[in-house]
């Protein structure tokens, strides 16, 4: 085989592994991408990536509800899919089918979120993203926390996906200010949105868990051992531990000085067992059992035992 061919070879194997981090937004999918990144990994050059490290690119052609809704079957989903990796991968997007694409993906986007800005801007952004020099860096991957939702095509479309779903206490969730998961997706789990604002918290705790039963379920039977669970407490009660979790997943090896700098990210949120001082009102026992069952320990605020 000529030494072209296997470069061919080497640049689709590559192509076609992505790592992928997601889950629930809120759950810590940001220090995650930050320890990835660090690790060696590319997501994304800087102007594609938000100050929580998601790619942008990433949220521009998928995190749309309504086009999502739209699609009868998986093709124009793999065909953005095609688009984004080739956009990451360093490969010119010049077909008019490509540039038409992305421009209604930009103009449908920037609707759906309007502080995003002029539609027309991110389409020249997005064309110019193609920067990725994938010889520096040990593989190539994003951080964008509505991943999860297209988990199923994702392993569809690229064969050596590795995927990290990030999952935190689903009643700290709750009280989060990032709820927009739930209102964008919570139909697809079979969720409407709440009569009135106190029945959110549930709301909220439900959408918590299908999402991540459903996450589970995909991740367990598509990817197996290509699908990691990392439990955002595990990672700052041991941060040393969890870090390793993670590299060993990626087959990354880095210096003991490395990794100790991988570490030093790590940090405990003061916003952990949040839910203790709302008390457990607003759940059905039903609920409480269930993320229980995820591994969670449910407390009551005023007895202090679940």
């Amino acid at each position: 085989m000529a030494v072209d061919e296997n470069e061919d070879a080497e640049r689709g194997q590559r192509m076609m592994s992505p790592v992928v981090i997601g889950g629930v937004g809120g759950s810590g999918t940001r220090i995650v991408a930050e320890i990835v990144r660090r690790a060696g990994v590319f997501i994304g050059i800087d102007r594609a990536l938000n100050r929580q490290l998601d790619n942008l690119w990433f949220s521009l052609l998928f995190k749309r509800p309504a086009w999502f809704f739209r699609q009868t079957d998986a093709r124009e989903i793999h065909s953005a899919l095609r688009i984004f990796a080739n956009s990451m991968v360093g490969k010119p997007l010049d077909s008019p089918d490509e540039l038409c694409f992305i421009a209604e993906a930009a103009y449908e986007y920037t609707r759906f979120e309007p502080g995003f800005g002029d539609w027309l801007v991110h389409v020249d952004r997005f064309l110019r993203a193609s920067e990725a020099e994938l010889s520096k860096h040990l593989g190539w991957g994003w951080k964008e926390p509505n991943s999860h939702i297209y988990l199923d095509h994702l392993s569809d479309h690229f064969s050596q996906l590795k995927y990290i779903h990030t999952i935190r206490h689903g009643m700290d969730m709750v009280y989060s200010r990032n709820q927009q998961q739930a209102r964008n997706w919570g139909s697809l789990l079979g969720l409407s949105a709440p009569d009135q604002q106190t029945d959110y918290p549930a709301h909220s705790l439900e959408f918590w868990l299908r999402a991540n039963r459903r996450a589970l379920e995909i991740g367990e039977s598509r990817l197996g051992p290509r699908f990691l669970l990392l439990r955002f407490e595990d990672l700052v009660e041991q941060p040393w531990k969890g870090i390793e979790r993670i590299l060993r997943f990626l087959t990354i090896d880095v210096a003991a000085t490395e990794l100790g700098r991988l570490v030093q990210l790590v940090q405990t949120p003061a916003s952990i067992g949040r839910y203790r001082q709302h008390g457990l009102a607003a759940f059905s026992s039903r609920q409480i059992e269930e993320t229980e069952q995820m591994g969670y320990r449910v407390e009551d605020s005023a007895s202090g035992v679940s």
